[in-house]
C-alpha cells in the first residue's frame, strides 16, 4: 500500500472517540520524548500525555530497586501533603533527566601531574585547582571556562599543593600543602593575591591535614601539634590576619618565620585528637550550637540504625515498574525533608564554628566529625575549647575527603570501613566500597541516606575523594577512573562521568557544584584533567542564545525555594493524590511546563484532530 495511502486512512481515523482510559494504555508505552510529541497533537492528547500516572512510571523505571521506589513514593507523598519540594512525577523525571550536570562541555588541560583538589570562589567566577605538580592554577568560569592565573614555582617551598580556598571577597587565595624538606615544617600554608598570584604571606605548620581555612576575609586559621607543660600534647590553633605585603626579594623561608611569629594563639583543642583534618568553618545559627546534636557518647545509637543504606550499583531483577500507594510514615526528627525546618531569620545571631575530621584513639579507630566554637577574640587570650559535640561513623573506618554545601548547611563526606575477619575489624585493611554521607549542621542530624556505588582499588590505604552537594544533587569521584552523580532525594545514581584512566592509576579525586548552579558540576583527577560537566537543558539554553556563558547571565530557574508552596489544588479541580489519573484534571500542571524541558511546544498552529 502506497504511503500516501496509508496516510489518509490514518487521518481518517476517529481518533477524537477514543477513550481517556484507552488513549492512557497506548501511552503507557512511550518514552518521555515520545510523551512530548503526542502532547503536541491536541488539547485532549496533551492532558493525557501530562497525566501523573505516566511520569510516575518514567521516575520508577530511572529508580529501578524496588526498595528504592517505595521510599521515592513514600518521601514524595510527604512532601507533596505538606506542600514542599515535591511537585509531580513530570517535574522530577525533568530533574533527574534534563536538569542533572551529565553531559560533558568542556576539558581543561594545564596541570603537568595528578590533580587533587577544587573549590569555587564565592560568587562563582572563578575556580581554583591544585595538585602533585605543586602549582595552583585560577580559571575564569564561563562558556567556555579559560585560565585566569597561575603559579608554577611552588615547587621550592612545597612537594605538592593539596588545597586552596578563596577568600569572601575574591582577593586573596589560601593555598595549603607538603612542605619541601628545606623548609623545616610538615606543612605550608600560603596566601597570594588573586591577581597574578604572587605570594603574599607564609606560615609553616607541623600538621598538614589540618590544611587552613578562611575565619574572616583577611584572617585565617593554622594549626599544629604543641607540647604544653607539663609536657602534655595538644592541637593549638592560632590565627592569622593578612595585613602585610612580602617584600619582593624577602626570601620565603624569612617570610615564614616572621609571619609564624605574627599569629595569636586562640584555641587549645580538647580533647586532643590526632588528625585534625579537612578544616572548615561555617557559620551557623546561635540555636543550632546551643543544645547537643548527638546523644552524648553512653546513649548514642549506632548509625546503622540511623541510615537506610541505598544500593544503586545495579537494578532489582524482581522488581515491579509501578509500586501501589501505602501509607509510609516518616519518623519524627528524621532529616528525610532536607528543608522541613524554615530557614533562619535574618535578625538571628550566627557563630563561627570550626568542622574538623577525626579518629577515635582506641584500636581500631572510628573516624568521626569535631565541632568546635570559635570563640570571640576581644583581647589577647587563649581558650581551651572542647567539641560541643561530634558525629561519630557506625563502623571503624576513616573519613576520606569532605566538602561543605556552598550555603554551609550540609557536609557531604566519603566514609571507607575497616575490613572484619573472624568477628575482629581489621585495622589498616579497609574494604573497597566507599559510604557517602550527609550531615545536616541546621537539623543537626545525618540525612538518612548513604550513597553508595563507588569505589576504591586498595585495601591498605586511604586516598583522599573529595564529594559534593547541592540542593538535588550528590557528587563524588571513585579510584575506578569515573566519579558519580546521584539524586540527593532518592538515593538513585543518575549517570556516572568518565575519566580517562592512567595506568595502573586513575582516580577521580574531587568534585564541585558551581556555587549558584547544580546544573553545572567539575571533576578532575590523575588523569590531569578538569572536566566540565552542564546538564542538557542548560546547553540548550547557552548554546540557542549564543553568549558568553557567565554568573550575570545564567539562568538556574531550579532551586529549593520555587518548590514552595507547590503541590496545592487549583481551580481546575487538581488533587494532591499521587496516583493522579484522567478522571481528575491535571491542575498542577503549568502552560510553561509543556517542554519538559525536552522539546518546545509549537504553537497554536499543531494540527488538531476532532
Amino acid at each position: 500500500m502506497e504511503t500516501s495511502s496509508m496516510d489518509a486512512m490514518v487521518d481518517e481515523l476517529p481518533w477524537g472517540l477514543l477513550t481517556d482510559g484507552i488513549l492512557l494504555v497506548i501511552m503507557s508505552y512511550l518514552d518521555a520524548k515520545s510523551l512530548m510529541s503526542a502532547a503536541e497533537t491536541c488539547k485532549h492528547w496533551y492532558r493525557i500525555a501530562h497525566d501523573n500516572s505516566l511520569w510516575k512510571v518514567l521516575v520508577f523505571n530511572k529508580v529501578a530497586s524496588k526498595d528504592l521506589q517505595k521510599r521515592v513514593l513514600d518521601r514524595a507523598k510527604e512532601e507533596l501533603k505538606h506542600g514542599e519540594r515535591f511537585r509531580t512525577w513530570k517535574d522530577e523525571f525533568v530533574r533527574m533527566e534534563d536538569e542533572a550536570p551529565l553531559v560533558l562541555s568542556e576539558t581543561l588541560e594545564g596541570h603537568t601531574d595528578e590533580i587533587y583538589h577544587i573549590n569555587f570562589s564565592p560568587s562563582g567566577n572563578f575556580f581554583s585547582t591544585t595538585g602533585r605538580d605543586a602549582s595552583v592554577r585560577v580559571w575564569k568560569f564561563g562558556y567556555p571556562c579559560t585560565l585566569y592565573a597561575e603559579n608554577t614555582d611552588l615547587d621550592s617551598i612545597l612537594v605538592y599543593t593539596r588545597f586552596s580556598d578563596f577568600n569572601e571577597s575574591e582577593t586573596l587565595l589560601l593555598v595549603a600543602g607538603i612542605a619541601s624538606y628545606i623548609m623545616g615544617a610538615d606543612s605550608c600554608t600560603l596566601i597570594l593575591s588573586l591577581k597574578g598570584l604572587e605570594i603574599l604571606y607564609a606560615v609553616s605548620g607541623s600538621n598538614a591535614n589540618f590544611r587552613g581555612c578562611w575565619l574572616d576575609d583577611t584572617s585565617f586559621l593554622n594549626g599544629s601539634h604543641e607540647f604544653m607543660p607539663p609536657g602534655h600534647r595538644c592541637f593549638l590553633i592560632k590565627k592569622h590576619t593578612v595585613t602585610e605585603r612580602r617584600k619582593s626579594d624577602q626570601k620565603i623561608q624569612a617570610l615564614i618565620k616572621r609571619m609564624d611569629g605574627k599569629g595569636q594563639d586562640i584555641m587549645i583543642l580538647d580533647p586532643y585528637c590526632r588528625n585534625n583534618d579537612f578544616a572548615r568553618i561555617a557559620y551557623l545559627p546561635t540555636h543550632c550550637v546551643q543544645q547537643p546534636m548527638t546523644p552524648s557518647a553512653k546513649t548514642i545509637s549506632p548509625l546503622s540504625e540511623q541510615f537506610q543504606y541505598i544500593d544503586s550499583e545495579g537494578p532489582d531483577e524482581n522488581s515491579e515498574t509501578i509500586l501501589e500507594s501505602d501509607d509510609g510514615e516518616i519518623k519524627p526528627g528524621s532529616s528525610q525533608d532536607f528543608d522541613s525546618q524554615a530557614s533562619s531569620s535574618a535578625h538571628e545571631d550566627f557563630t563561627p564554628v570550626l568542622i574538623l575530621a577525626n579518629n577515635t584513639e582506641e584500636y581500631p579507630s572510628t573516624g568521626f566529625l569535631s565541632f568546635y566554637i570559635v570563640p570571640e577574640m576581644t583581647e589577647p587570650s587563649l581558650e581551651v575549647c572542647k567539641k560541643f559535640n561530634s558525629a561519630d561513623a557506625d563502623s571503624p573506618g576513616g573519613l576520606v575527603g569532605m566538602r561543605l554545601s556552598s550555603d554551609k548547611r550540609y557536609i557531604a563526606f566519603n566514609y571507607r570501613s575497616c575490613n572484619m575477619e573472624d568477628g575482629e575489624y581489621d585495622h589498616g585493611c579497609y574494604v573497597k566500597n566507599i559510604d557517602l554521607k550527609v550531615f545536616d549542621l541546621y537539623n543537626m542530624c545525618f540525612t538518612d541516606i548513604v550513597y553508595k556505588g563507588h569505589s576504591a582499588t586498595s585495601e591498605d590505604h586511604l586516598s583522599y575523594i573529595f564529594p559534593a552537594v547541592s540542593d538535588h544533587y550528590i557528587a563524588s569521584g571513585s579510584e575506578m577512573e569515573r566519579g558519580f552523580l546521584w539524586d540527593r532525594h532518592f538515593g538513585n545514581i543518575l549517570g556516572e562521568l568518565e575519566h580517562a584512566a592512567q595506568p595502573g592509576n586513575g582516580g577521580v579525586n574531587a568534585t564541585a557544584f558551581h556555587p549558584h548552579s547544580e546544573e553545572v558540576l567539575i571533576t578532575l583527577g590523575d588523569d590531569r584533567k578538569i572536566k566540565v560537566w552542564r546538564s542538557k537543558r542548560l546547553l540548550r539554553e547557552l548554546e540557542h542564545s549564543g553568549a558568553p556563558f557567565s554568573v550575570r547571565n545564567q539562568t538556574f530557574h531550579k532551586n529549593i525555594g520555587q518548590y514552595k508552596d507547590r503541590g496545592k489544588a487549583t481551580s481546575k479541580g487538581g488533587s494532591l493524590d499521587l496516583d493522579i489519573g484522567v478522571d481528575q484534571a491535571d491542575g498542577l500542571v503549568e502552560d510553561d511546563m509543556v517542554t519538559c524541558c525536552l522539546r518546545r511546544k509549537k504553537s497554536k498552529h499543531s494540527k488538531k484532530y476532532s
